[in-house]
C-alpha cells in the first residue's frame, strides 16, 4: 500500500505541470476567441495600435555640431509593448493529457506487478519454513493392560529442524463410558517439569504418567476388568508447547483410547477439536 501511494505521487508530479500548462493555454485561446467574437468589431473598424518600436526623436535644440558627430550612431529606440507570440492549438493539450493517463497507468499496472511478487515470495517463504520447521508428536509408548500405575509416553520431533519444549502435560484415565470424558474441556492435570529442553529430529524423549483407576493413581484388577471386559476406556491424552528453530510458538494435542482386540492405544477420533490440535 506504501508503495502504491508513493507511486501514485510521483505520476501526479508529472502531470500536473502538462495539465496546469493546458489549462493555460485554453484560457488564453478562449480569451482571444472571446475578444474577437465580439458584436462590437464587426461594426467598427479596427483600432490603431501603437508602435511597438518607436524611434526616438533627435533634440532640436541641439548644436549641429553634435548632430553631425552623432550621425553614424545607432538610432535610439524605445520598446513600449512586447511582441505577441502564438498560442499553441488544443490537441497539444490532448497529447499532454493522454500522456499523464499512460503515465499514471504504468504506475498502477507496476504496482499490481510488484504486489503479486511480494505475495509469491512470501507464500514460497512461508512453504520453506513449513517443510523445515520442527513438529512435535506426543504419543503412548507400548503398554500392556495389567494392574499398575504408570504408562511411558514419547515426545518425538518429527520435522527437519530442532525444537525447545516449553510445557508437556499427559495424562490416562480410566472413564465409565466415552460420553464423560468429552463432556467438558481437557483438563491435562499437572504439568511435567521440562525447562526450555531441545528436542532433535528422530530422537524421542521419555516421560511417563500415572494411570488413574477408580480409586487412587493405579489400576486395579477390577479396573482391568472393566476395561477388557465391560465397556469402560482407557483413555490417553497429551498437550506439548515448544518453539521451533525459527523462534515461532506451537503446540501439540493428541487423544487415544487403548483399543482391547488389539492390545495397543490408537488415536481417539470421538474426541472434539479441543483434544486433536496442532500449530
Amino acid at each position: 500500500m506504501r508503495l502504491f501511494l508513493i507511486c501514485v505521487g510521483w505520476m501526479l508530479l508529472l502531470v500536473a505541470p502538462s495539465l496546469v500548462l493546458g489549462q493555460t493555454t485554453k484560457s488564453a485561446a478562449q480569451g482571444r476567441r472571446g475578444s474577437n467574437d465580439r458584436p462590437d468589431n464587426k461594426k467598427a473598424p479596427p483600432e490603431a495600435l501603437p508602435p511597438i518600436v518607436e524611434p526616438i526623436k533627435p533634440d532640436i535644440n541641439e548644436p549641429s555640431s553634435n548632430a553631425t558627430a552623432n550621425a553614424d550612431k545607432p538610432t535610439a529606440v524605445r520598446v513600449t509593448e512586447l511582441p505577441r507570440f502564438g498560442i499553441g492549438k488544443d490537441w497539444f493539450d490532448k497529447i499532454a493529457w493522454a500522456g499523464g493517463i499512460v503515465l499514471v497507468g504504468v504506475g498502477v499496472f507496476g504496482v499490481y506487478l510488484a504486489n503479486r511478487t511480494l505475495t509469491a515470495i512470501r507464500t514460497q517463504v512461508d512453504a520453506t519454513v513449513r517443510a523445515e520447521r520442527a513438529w512435535l508428536i506426543v504419543r503412548p509408548d507400548a503398554f500392556i493392560l495389567e494392574p499398575g500405575n504408570r504408562l511411558a509416553w514419547l515426545i518425538i520431533n518429527a520435522g527437519r529442524t530442532m525444537a525447545t519444549i516449553s510445557r508437556a502435560q499427559v495424562r490416562c484415565k480410566k472413564y465409565q463410558g466415552m460420553a464423560t470424558l468429552l463432556a467438558g474441556p481437557p483438563d491435562y492435570g499437572e504439568p511435567i517439569n521440562l525447562y526450555d529442553v531441545p528436542i532433535a529430529p528422530n530422537i524421542p524423549i521419555n516421560v511417563w504418567s500415572y494411570v488413574e483407576g477408580d480409586a487412587a493413581n493405579r489400576l486395579t484388577a477390577e479396573d482391568v476388568v472393566d476395561i477388557s471386559e465391560r465397556g469402560a476406556d482407557l483413555v490417553a491424552y497429551c498437550f506439548v508447547e515448544y518453539l521451533d528453530s525459527f523462534g515461532q510458538p506451537h503446540e501439540s494435542r493428541f487423544c487415544y483410547y487403548y483399543a482391547v482386540p488389539f492390545g495397543e492405544f490408537r488415536i481417539n477420533l470421538r474426541a472434539p477439536a479441543e483434544y486433536h490440535r496442532c500449530t
